[in-house]
């Protein structure tokens, strides 16, 4: 099933997010792609605010991984910098794909292997000629 949404500006990913949180309410595992500074972060950002989230959610590229909320738990990957997909078993990656919190991965294409076993949703950011965003989702 394939949904499209249109963000003419930064702030239309509120919109999505809380669209995306509500009519998927069981769904915790989220991939995002798309090109650099497409939005995949400011989309986590703003699905982090639907949930509740009061810290400042920013992009986790050079930690790999970062923790997010209480009582809604995040975790937000980006496995852009990884170079080998057995890196993901040195950070435990597979625990948290099982647990029961939202899981945001950026550039995930090194851990399909781990992710195809699970109900997810693929998130797929285009940066449009105009500069606005077409938000992909497909469960």
């Amino acid at each position: 099933m394939k949904h499209q949404w249109l963000a003419e500006k930064v702030d239309d990913l509120d919109a999505i997010a809380a669209t995306i949180v509500q009519s998927f309410p069981s769904l915790r595992l989220f991939t995002l792609e798309g090109d650099l500074g497409s939005g995949k972060t400011s989309l986590v950002k703003a699905m982090g605010k639907v949930l509740g989230v009061d810290e400042i959610i920013s992009s986790p590229s050079f930690a790999i991984l970062q923790e997010y909320g209480d009582p809604v738990r995040i975790y937000h990957f980006d496995l852009y910098r990884l170079e080998r997909s057995e890196e993901l078993l040195e950070i435990g990656f597979e625990d948290y794909l099982y647990s029961p919190c939202y899981v945001f991965i950026e550039w995930p294409s090194i851990a399909e292997k781990w992710l195809k076993e699970h109900p997810l949703g693929k998130i797929d950011i285009e940066i449009m000629e105009n500069n606005d965003r077409l938000v992909n989702l497909v469960i």
